[in-house]
């Protein structure tokens, strides 16, 4: 009997594992048929299965996603069958069970359809997330069995399984159509690459901003659209980027739908995986048509500014030259009259204070257009800082202030355009002298560092506000003047300053500890170190006189700065001939055989490179020397050397240079016109300024008595030394 009774306890077991492991299968298997199933419908499923394989007679299924926004409720019961009419009512019954209970944790609970009570056990979804509960109940005193336990488990894991895979899809879903709603309206055009560089993702914006056809952008078509003289180089841009996994951005146009090129800036980025592997780029692509557009039109405002300025400064010149001029030659006739001498003297300070306006003028014109071209060259700096001083010491007398000035006791040098570096020093100190009341005291120090020269200019005058500080070299700011404006300028001067100083390498930089606590300015160069000793400093010499005298002719459309010229040469004793029209100057030229022609570049009927080049072509003419005089420099007149072009010239010992023009409008060929000014640059350059210097033989104005003899000599140099 023990034996029967054995045999009998292990058949039920093994018919009770054979059963659960055929449920565990069947639920087990849910999950194909749920993947075709919405989340209601995986609910209502696992609930009818429970429902039935447990034999129970309530089962109460919520579910909820992780955000809260979709959540389901299931309720199926003996008696009613599925019901949603009494889901408030078990969802309250049920909430005191469910918050003072474990899962898994079976508890006796009324049944809240009748007077029986039912045996409940909960169990809840996931592992890791609570994403609802199922309870189950039966009036089985039984329930839960170990069985029922296992099932209730096994089928809320794969339900989790399914729904939150579901609920990622979804989610996922919904994320790529919120990019694709947002990309599609978005102002830029968006694009993705794979890591070769294929297009793989434009947006909708390209094929309506292009008209391509739909999907011909992709691989490398959109490279079609891109403007053929852009194309190869945003090409290599892309495929620069690809290689090396990194940022660009670019502007190059493409074909718009209307038939007409757009500006565009184009933008990408790499897409890297977790290890930094390039997946490919996304990026953007925006039109900037209208911004360009405002750009040319800036631009070219900018540029009529600057030359309007340029030509103003010019016009106002041209009537000062011959003022100066004659107020000089007054002074050097010595006459008796005593009036005569004042009003000379009057005339020439105020012209010198008009041509300092109008220089400031051209300079800030070239500093905005970038036509400051520096002649470098080793320079002593005690030799630039006293010519600085010279130049304003005037000004400085006329304030009675005291002027202390520190050089540097060993020979100091700095490689840069003489002319320009006193100007710099010039400047500084006429703003000390200007912003300091009269008796004031103005300190210039020399210290040598180790690679650089450090030039401090300090005074005692009206100091400046922090602000003005921050802005002292930014164009047209000045402190505040007296209402007579005494001191007035431009507001230019630091403007131009700053920029000759960042030209030559250094850095200038203001000071102040407050208003009426004076100013301290600071330029610092780098120091010139000359391994050789080739430095020539070719001095002029004040009292050389003319060897021979020559026949003159000038040609130049303002009559009054050709006569004063005129006047000047002859009183050096040579023969003038003055011509104001250019086609009557060549005949002139043809029949008196000149030795030299000043020659006016911007003639009316044809230009100074015009009879330059029909001067050069004639066998009886091609040896005249040729000296270029102008006052006005514009992009179009910018002059360089040919590289490797150098002819000797037989006169005189000096060279012939080939000159090339930059620009089609004003010179559309090359001519040869003759390096003249050999003790200053060594090569013709146009005059844009009235410093000896240059090759600005009109206009003297502005230049104090020592400047005027040193400019009469470099005429008699000029014409006589290096004449034919």
């Amino acid at each position: 009997m023990q034996a029967n009774n054995n045999i009998s306890e292990e058949d039920s077991e093994v018919k009770r594992l054979r059963l659960i492991s055929r449920d565990l299968i069947a639920i087990s298997t849910l999950p194909a048929i749920w993947g075709s199933l919405k989340s209601e419908g995986v609910i209502k499923s696992l609930s009818n299965v429970l429902f039935n394989t447990l034999d129970l007679d309530l089962i109460y299924i919520r579910w909820s996603s992780k955000d809260g926004e979709n959540e389901i409720e299931f309720l199926r019961t003996l008696r009613d069958g599925e019901s949603t009419d009494s889901l408030e009512k078990v969802r309250t019954a049920l909430a005191p069970f469910l918050q003072n209970n474990e899962a898994n944790q079976a508890a006796d609970f009324p049944d809240p359809f009748g007077e029986e009570s039912l045996r409940l056990n909960f169990v809840r979804f996931g592992i890791a997330l609570d994403n609802g509960v199922i309870v189950a109940g039966s009036k089985n005193a039984a329930f839960p069995t170990e069985r029922d336990r296992l099932l209730m488990g096994v089928g809320a894991n794969q339900a989790a399984v399914v729904l939150l895979r579901q609920q990622t899809e979804n989610a996922l879903h919904r994320s790529e159509k919120r990019f694709n709603d947002f990309a599609q309206t978005a102002p830029a055009i968006l694009w993705a690459t794979e890591s070769n560089g294929i297009c793989s993702f434009l947006t909708s914006g390209w094929y309506e901003f292009t008209g391509q056809p739909k999907n011909n952008g992709l691989g490398f078509g959109w490279l079609n659209a891109v403007h053929a003289e852009d194309r190869e180089a945003v090409r290599l841009v892309f495929a620069d980027a690809h290689v090396k996994s990194k940022e660009f951005t670019c502007e190059h146009r493409i074909l718009h739908s209307d038939g007409t090129y757009h500006w565009v800036i184009n933008t990408g980025r790499p897409n890297l995986s977790s290890s930094n592997q390039l997946l490919g780029m996304v990026g953007n692509v925006l039109d900037i048509t209208h911004r360009k557009l405002l750009e040319e039109k800036i631009k070219l405002e900018s540029d009529r500014k600057d030359e309007f300025l340029a030509m103003l400064a010019h016009e106002l010149r041209n009537p000062l030259a011959p003022i100066a001029s004659s107020a000089e030659l007054l002074r050097l006739l010595r006459p008796d009259d005593e009036q005569v001498l004042k009003t000379s003297g009057i005339i020439g300070r105020q012209v010198s204070h008009m041509s300092n306006l109008i220089n400031d003028l051209l300079d800030v014109s070239r500093v905005t257009r970038g036509l400051i071209d520096l002649e470098k060259k080793p320079v002593e700096i005690n030799k630039v800082i006293a010519d600085a001083v010279e130049q304003v010491n005037p000004f400085m007398l006329l304030k009675k202030h005291e002027l202390v000035v520190n050089v540097p006791a060993a020979p100091s040098q700095v490689l840069g355009d003489n002319k320009r570096l006193v100007q710099i020093l010039s400047n500084l100190l006429n703003n000390a002298a200007k912003y300091t009341p009269n008796g004031g005291r103005i300190v210039l120090n020399t210290i040598r560092q180790d690679t650089d020269l450090l030039i401090e200019i300090t005074d005692n005058g009206m100091g400046m506000s922090p602000s003005l500080v921050s802005q002292a070299f930014d164009l047209f700011v000045q402190a505040e003047l007296s209402s007579d404006r005494s001191s007035g300028g431009l507001g230019i001067g630091l403007t131009v300053v700053k920029s000759l100083v960042e030209l030559h390498g250094g850095k200038v930089r203001a000071e102040s500890d407050g208003i009426d606590l004076g100013s301290k300015f600071s330029v610092s160069i780098p120091l010139y170190i000359d391994t050789s000793e080739t430095l020539d400093p070719d001095t002029l010499s004040l009292s050389q006189e003319p060897s021979q005298k020559l026949k003159v002719l000038v040609v130049d459309d303002n009559v009054d700065a050709a006569e004063v010229l005129g006047m000047v040469l002859e009183a050096e004793g040579h023969l003038v001939l003055i011509e104001h029209n250019s086609i009557k100057a060549l005949e002139l030229a043809y029949s008196e055989l000149p030795d030299v022609c000043l020659l006016d570049i911007g003639l009316p009927e044809i230009d100074g490179y015009e009879i330059a080049r029909r001067l050069r072509i004639k066998p009886e003419t091609k040896d005249i020397k040729l000296i270029a005089i102008s006052s006005v420099l514009t992009k179009g007149d910018q002059v360089e050397e040919a590289k490797g072009v150098e002819e000797a010239s037989v006169i005189g010992g000096t060279h012939r240079r080939k000159l090339r023009c930059k620009g089609t409008t004003r010179m559309k060929y090359t001519v040869y016109l003759d390096c003249w000014c050999r003790h200053v640059h060594g090569c013709l350059r146009f005059a844009y300024s009235w410093d000896y210097t240059m090759t600005d033989l009109t206009n003297m104005t502005g230049l104090t008595d020592m400047q005027m003899r040193i400019h009469t000599v470099l005429l008699q140099v000029l014409l006589v030394q290096h004449g034919p």
